[in-house]
């Protein structure tokens, strides 16, 4: 956290090439209010404490999108990706 970079290992990359992530001061400071499960490695639990599936992720994703539109605020999705995925 002290550095403030997301590392990604290459073998979990397509390419196999290291991914580095520079984090917000936002991203950071969500990350550090989050309560985390000393007993897994993963930072987003599903309630099984397994891996969160892709569909989870995208259902929330288009719901900040439209609750977001709903209450005036700025759109979560690009244009054109919101008229493929909304």
């Amino acid at each position: 956290m002290d550095s403030r970079i997301w590392t990604i290992p290459a073998d979990r990359m397509k390419m196999k090439k290291e991914h580095r992530v520079p984090l917000s001061d936002d991203a950071v400071k969500l990350l550090e209010s989050m309560r985390r499960n000393s007993d897994s490695q993963f930072l987003f639990l599903s309630p099984r404490g397994g891996v969160v599936s892709s569909n989870s992720v995208s259902l929330l994703i288009k719901a900040m999108h439209e609750t977001a539109i709903e209450t005036g605020g700025n759109r979560f999705l690009a244009p054109f990706i919101a008229d493929q995925f909304c």
